[in-house]
């Protein structure tokens, strides 16, 4: 979804009857990991070779994630793909890790034995730097008590350095994910194609 022009964002959507139904579940910003109603203005991208059964997995795993770390998971810039949640599904910001809502979908994939994108694959774009200076500005205004220096300087190397996985590549990759990751240069393709399709601005 477009939050706003240029400004993409991307979640899971997940069945879950118990709620009522379809759930968006998404790492809007910093420790703000939300379970909301489905937004107006969703494109919604699915993977056809996963079962019923696949689905139904993911969505109780999802969830269970989020009952256990709604107001934990920090946000940063520097994506590794190793997994940042431990095997109580608990999240692991030790050394002032973080993720953004893209590789917060990715992380949760992989774990579940979707690799969808090759992470090593992807290199830093200098059009990205503007965001993730926009990161840290805002950032280091909320970080302020001694706790949070560790995550905040982490922030500040990534930008103009880290490589970032944009939220329409992320979908595109999901897509057309069969057995081996995407590497970057596909990714940007069809990432670029999502936002042709959906009439969102490519900046």
């Amino acid at each position: 979804m477009e939050t706003r022009p240029g400004s993409r964002h991307t979640g899971i959507i997940v069945n879950v009857p118990a709620l009522g139904g379809k759930r968006f579940l998404h790492l809007a910003w910093h420790y703000t990991f939300l379970n909301d109603e489905i937004p107006e203005g969703c494109y919604f991208y699915r993977n056809e070779t996963l079962s019923k059964g696949e689905q139904e997995y993911f969505s109780e795993r999802l969830i269970r994630r989020w009952e256990k770390n709604g107001n934990k998971v920090a946000y940063g810039l520097d994506y590794d793909g190793t997994p940042a949640f431990n095997s109580q599904d608990e999240f692991d910001g030790s050394e002032g890790r973080g993720l953004t809502c893209a590789t917060f979908v990715l992380d949760f994939l992989g774990e579940c034995g979707l690799h969808i994108c090759d992470v090593p694959t992807w290199k830093y774009r200098p059009e990205d730097g503007r965001f993730q200076q926009f990161v840290y500005d805002v950032l280091s205004s909320r970080l302020c008590a001694p706790e949070d220096a560790e995550q905040l300087e982490r922030v500040k190397r990534s930008v103009g350095t880290a490589p970032r996985f944009r939220p329409e590549e992320v979908a595109a990759c999901f897509v057309r994910y069969e057995d081996d990751p995407v590497e970057m240069p596909p990714a940007q393709f069809w990432g670029h194609e999502v936002l042709y399709e959906s009439g969102m601005r490519v900046v």
